[in-house]
């Protein structure tokens, strides 16, 4: 019975330099969706921070906020 088959050949350099690339890049991939998903997050709550302000600032003075763009259009009176 031939043994050899049972010895496994150690890695190869440029395997190992793939795989080394490999694990690098996935890091980096997951680095920047990271990024990008807290980026996401930060403009999300940037632009429904002025609504609720706005809403807030109507009641404080005892105006409405308009209901819809109909609203917008109708004549002040």
């Amino acid at each position: 019975m031939d043994s050899s088959n049972s010895i496994k050949k150690p890695i190869g350099r440029m395997a190992l330099v793939d795989l080394v690339a490999y694990i690098f890049l996935a890091i980096a991939i997951g680095v920047l969706s990271s990024i990008a998903l807290a980026g996401a997050v930060v403009l999300l709550a940037q632009n429904s921070e002025p609504a609720a302000r706005s809403a807030a600032t109507l009641d404080a003075i005892g105006g409405t906020a308009p209901q819809s763009s109909a609203d917008l259009r109708a004549p002040r009176s």
